[in-house]
């Protein structure tokens, strides 16, 4: 079985994090082709933003299918995000995961408290994902 680009990705990070990762990647064999590439790249983005300002030391990563719709979770146990850090008008790793997941007439969200972690959370209906272009 060939591993996917984000399992690849964790066995990295944890290596050179030590971080404690857990992961379902469950819904991997449910994504349609134009939907791997933004998925992915919401999930890099999540990691850089954990590596540059969560101060984690736990990850964990779900990918599943659930009622026709792909979920994508990364959750973290850092040191939260504020209201006032999602509002920045600088905050282009945010935009662009969220402009993905609305290329795939998904659903963003990410949330958090500060000192209690935080939470990237997307929802793509599988039908669009197949409508959608390279």
């Amino acid at each position: 079985m060939n591993k996917s680009k984000i399992e690849y990705d964790l066995e990295n990070y944890s290596e050179l994090t030590k971080w404690q990762i857990s992961h379902d990647l469950s819904g991997g064999d449910k994504l349609t082709d134009s939907m791997k590439l933004p998925l992915y790249r919401i999930f890099q983005e999540a990691m850089v933003n954990i590596v540059k300002h969560a101060k984690a030391t736990a990850i964990k990563v779900s990918l599943y299918e659930q009622d026709g719709r792909i979920f994508l979770n990364v959750e973290d146990n850092g040191i939260g995000v504020s209201e006032a850090d999602l509002q920045k008008e600088h905050s282009f790793g945010i935009l662009g995961m969220s402009e993905r997941a609305r290329k795939l007439e998904g659903n963003f969200e990410i949330s958090g408290k500060p000192g209690e972690g935080s939470r990237i959370a997307v929802s793509v209906p599988i039908a669009a994902g197949s409508r959608q272009t390279a």
